[in-house]
C-alpha cells in the first residue's frame, strides 16, 4: 500500500537527517557543519511534508458515520 511506502521513506529520511546532524557535530570545519545541518534541515521539512500528506489522506479515507454530521437549517 502506498500509505505505507511513505512512511517507510519518511522514516529512512528522518534516519538520514539525524545521521547527518551526528556527522555535523563531529565536523571540524565550520561551513561543513552550516552544510550538513542545512542539508538535515531540509530533509526534516521533507518528513513533515509526508506526514502531513498522510495525515490528509486518512482523513479523506476515513468512513462516514451517522453522528458526525448534523442538521444545519437551511442546507
Amino acid at each position: 500500500m502506498i500509505h505505507q511506502q511513505v512512511l517507510q521513506c519518511a522514516q529512512r529520511c528522518s534516519n538520514v537527517a539525524n545521521t547527518l546532524r551526528s556527522t555535523a557535530n563531529q565536523a571540524p570545519d565550520q561551513r561543513a557543519r552550516e552544510m550538513l545541518t542545512a542539508a538535515a534541515v531540509h530533509l526534516e521539512m521533507c518528513v513533515h511534508g509526508c506526514n502531513d500528506a498522510i495525515q490528509q489522506a486518512q482523513i479523506q479515507q476515513a468512513p462516514v458515520t451517522a453522528g458526525q454530521y448534523q442538521y444545519q437549517p437551511g442546507y
